[in-house]
């Protein structure tokens, strides 16, 4: 690889990493994707270890070597953009572990223009075009006027606006039940907007499992958990049944792929407790220590158990 920059930028430094791994000597067996999820520890964990360090630790108990990539708000548009690029690449890993999130369909994940990332996909198709990484000129993309702009439709409530959602949860809560009502916006906001089969996260999902198969590469496909219980507290069995009607949106996408034998999917959305994550009315994935270790096992456990099927 040629790196047309003489310091290379943050933002394209996992992109540098899957280059030196797939194009070197020695390259992973498994590669780890994820979001903040992979990374966030909770303040009262003993065990400062981040979900992704779990998972490398326990592989390496089991004699396969990891490399994870994760970032802050990653999504499936980027993981479809990094698992092409290993097309260019002299390597591939044996398995890739990709967490979907379901947050990442929502409009307050989907639309904000903090998570689109637009730069490093741009760099990613520089990269597969002409064989190098080069610094793409940053384009400013103040677009967060046209995020509280933008036009939902929840069917749980009756906010029709990006900005609407957004002024009502930065509120302080004055009255009482102000702030279990806040929470109830949340986890609508994060998680009831319905998923429809062209989504475009979902799209990314399919194409990323499509190059995945070209390459011959193993996915282990995984529904990263959401808080459903605090859900069902604040908003009521509705929001269960809503979680669950766009989880079978996901599998429905996605099980083409799952004839190959190259994909297997695990839904552990709904299979966590509250007193797992940071905190027990967290509306966001964020795992604390019992949380991490809980789900690393079941990574590694299923992770292990696929590549080991020839």
């Amino acid at each position: 690889m040629k790196i047309i920059d003489k310091i290379i930028h943050p933002r394209y430094q996992k992109l540098v990493l899957l280059d030196k791994v797939y194009n070197g000597k020695a390259p992973s067996d498994i590669l780890v994707l994820g979001d903040s999820v992979m990374e966030r520890v909770a303040r009262q964990d003993t065990d400062k270890r981040s979900l992704g360090e779990m998972i490398h630790d326990g592989l390496k108990q089991d004699g396969y070597s990891t490399t994870v990539l994760s970032g802050t708000g990653y999504h499936p548009d980027i993981f479809y953009h990094l698992i092409k690029a290993l097309s260019c690449m002299k390597h591939h890993p044996r398995l890739i572990v990709y967490p979907v999130n379901l947050r990442c369909f929502s409009p307050q994940w989907h639309l904000n223009p903090a998570w689109q990332y637009h730069d490093e996909i741009r760099a990613i198709e520089r990269y597969q075009d002409e064989k190098c990484i080069v610094r793409v000129k940053h384009v400013s993309r103040d677009k967060m006027q046209d995020f509280r702009n933008s036009i939902v439709e929840y069917p749980a409530i009756n906010l029709k606006t990006v900005g609407s959602f957004l002024d009502t949860i930065a509120a302080p809560p004055v009255l009482d039940g102000e702030e279990q009502a806040r929470k109830k916006i949340l986890f609508i906001f994060h998680y009831m907007h319905p998923l429809v089969p062209w989504h475009q996260k979902l799209v990314a999902i399919t194409m990323s499992l499509f190059w995945a198969r070209k390459l011959g590469m193993k996915v282990l496909l995984y529904l990263t958990p959401v808080n459903d219980q605090a859900g069902v507290r604040f908003v009521g069995s509705k929001f269960y049944s809503q979680v669950n009607a766009n989880v079978e949106v996901v599998g429905s996408a996605v099980d083409t792929y799952l004839e190959t034998g190259l994909v297997r999917w695990c839904d552990w959305s709904t299979s966590f407790d509250s007193d797992q994550f940071f905190y027990p009315d967290l509306a966001t994935e964020h795992l604390a220590q019992a949380g991490r270790l809980d789900l690393a096992s079941r990574i590694i456990k299923s992770a292990v158990n696929f590549i080991r099927i020839h």
